[in-house]
Formats: structure tokens, sequence, C-alpha cells
């Protein structure tokens, strides 16, 4: 086959991860760079529906399926999508910064003995940007190898939109029984009662400063209101405030949404090195010399508990 530019789909609960459209979208411009189509892939127990497809601006998308690949375990998915890779005539393999590519991609690239870059902000033909020093430089990346490429993005929060047009051929691949290193023993499903946080386009985090759960509560309070997700720092996190699938920051996710509230967070740069991405950051802190106004759009000295709680109820009663 003609080489290509593929984009590493994810399904969850039957559709399309919400952020695929910016995934495509982003990979599109890279394509681009590079004067090569653009196809998806995707690694499934079973074929879904072509109609989840439809509109997303692909004019292929593969699907490799084996009823052995759930739930999602790197010992399956590594071996498996390692395989792809050599069988394909890929340029570039594109995904979505997150826990899943992000433990996935650096299996592959160890396997195939290419580099994988992490968290890009941007490409230029051979050339990658991404942030480093919790935000504070942008580093450019020259790749010099003979590839494949193999990248995550990080995502902003707008998720694009369907492209509309038809629908993309489907390519079925029967995989051939994992070759598991090991097993999934027990899968423990998060609460997704609110977005992700890598998804979301508006994120509202909680620091030790929210002092206790109800203190979070108000935060889910709001992000349900507007439609967006809760973030925790890594101390929150520690305390038991917040579950780990929350933690935003170097040892959590790193995110890039349109608008980030830092609520109770002093700005530690573990924690800046996950929200740096962030087009519009609003703190809210006691303390006017915390180090998280020095990285703020807008800036509230005050107690974030009672300011919420007057967001909260302003909103409630429709103004």
């Amino acid at each position: 086959m003609e080489k290509a530019v593929f984009v590493y789909l994810q399904m969850e609960n039957g559709m399309l991860k919400m952020n695929t459209h910016g995934l495509i979208e982003r990979a599109a411009t890279y394509a681009a760079h590079w004067n090569l189509p653009l196809s998806g892939m995707l690694i499934s127990d079973q074929t879904p529906d072509k109609d989840v497809f439809s509109g997303i601006g692909l004019d292929a998308v593969y699907v490799f399926s084996n009823g052995g690949m759930a739930p999602y375990n790197v010992n399956r998915h590594g071996p498996a999508l390692t395989r792809i890779i050599q069988e394909l005539d890929i340029h570039a393999l594109i995904g979505a910064s997150g826990s899943c590519v992000d433990e996935l991609f650096p299996w592959v690239s160890a396997a195939l003995g290419t580099t994988m870059l992490s968290h890009v902000l941007r490409a230029d033909k051979d050339r990658f940007f991404f942030a480093a020093f919790g935000g504070k430089a942008m580093v450019s990346v020259k790749y010099n190898g003979v590839g494949p490429y193999l990248f995550s993005c990080n995502l902003s929060g707008k998720k694009g939109k369907k492209t509309g047009g038809t629908t993309p051929v489907l390519i079925e691949r029967q995989l051939p029984d994992p070759e598991a290193a090991g097993r999934t023993i027990r899968e423990t499903a998060a609460d997704n009662t609110h977005l992700d946080v890598s998804e979301a386009g508006f994120v509202v985090s909680g620091g030790r400063g929210m002092k206790t759960r109800e203190g979070f509560a108000l935060l889910a309070k709001l992000a349900e209101e507007v439609g967006g997700a809760v973030g925790a720092t890594r101390a929150a996190v520690d305390e038991g405030l917040a579950p780990q699938y929350m933690q935003v920051g170097q040892t959590g996710k790193t995110i890039c949404p349109d608008i980030y509230v830092a609520c109770g967070i002093s700005g530690a740069v573990q924690h800046l090195a996950g929200m740096a991405g962030s087009r519009v950051v609003v703190a809210i802190n006691t303390d006017p010399q915390a180090p998280i106004f020095q990285h703020a759009t807008y800036g509230v000295v005050g107690d974030a508990t009672p300011i919420l709680k007057e967001m909260n109820n302003l909103k409630g009663g429709g103004a």
C-alpha cells in the first residue's frame, strides 16, 4: 500500500472517544506537511458498525479485531500494534495523549527500535515542538530516524467537528490471538459521571486548599453545570480528597483545555507541567504570593469554597 499517516483511534462505550475529531484535525495538518494521505487505525475486540465512523474526515479506517483484545492490556495491545506497524507502510502514527497511548506507544517504540515523542504540541515537517520545564520553554526536536514516526499530541479542549461527507471505507483485518506476557485479573471502571480531564474544554481543579471532599463536590457541581471536568493536584489525591484519575500534573495527566480554573492550588512546578497548555487560566487562592498567579490569565485572592458556592448559586438561579 501507499505510505500514509495513521490516526490511532480509540473507542469508549461503543463510540469513538470525544477527542477523536480534534485528533483527526491535528493529524490532517501533519499529513499535509508530508503530502501524504491520512487513514485511521483501530484495535478492537469486535468490528464496530461503520456508521460510527461517518463524517470523521478519513477516507479509510483499518479495523484490526480479535475477541481477546478487551479489556485493554499493554501486554496484548503492544505486540498487536507492533505487528500492525510492521505490516503496513506507516510514515507516522499519531495518538491523543492519555493514559492508554502514553503507555502503549513507548512500549511499541521500544519493540520497533524507533523513537517516540510525547505530548507534541505541533509539528513542521520533521521538526516537532513540545513544552518543557512546566511550560516555561518550548523544545524543538528534529527527527533524524528512518521512522516510522510515533508520537502523541496534546489536544486543546475543542473536540473538532464532523466534516461530513461519506463514511470511510472499512478495511477489516483479523488479528491473531494475542501473545500476552501478562493478563488482566480485574478491571475497575472509573467514575464516568463527568468528562475525563484530558477531553474537556473546561476544567476546574482543586488542590489541598479545598480541604475536604465537600469542597471537591462544589467543583463537581460547577463542572456539571458548564459541561466540564474536575481535576486535582497530587497533594489533593494523596490526602484522599480526589481519586487518582483526576490528577493533573507531571505524574498525572497533561491537559490542554480552553479554560482552566485552579482552586486552592499553590502552583507547584509538577502541577504546572500538566496544565501549562491551558489557553485561559483562572486562579483562586488565599495567598496573593502563590506561584499559580504568575501563570494565571485572571486571579482572585480569596477562599475558593465561598466563591464556588456563590458561582453555583448564580448558575442555579439562572443568572
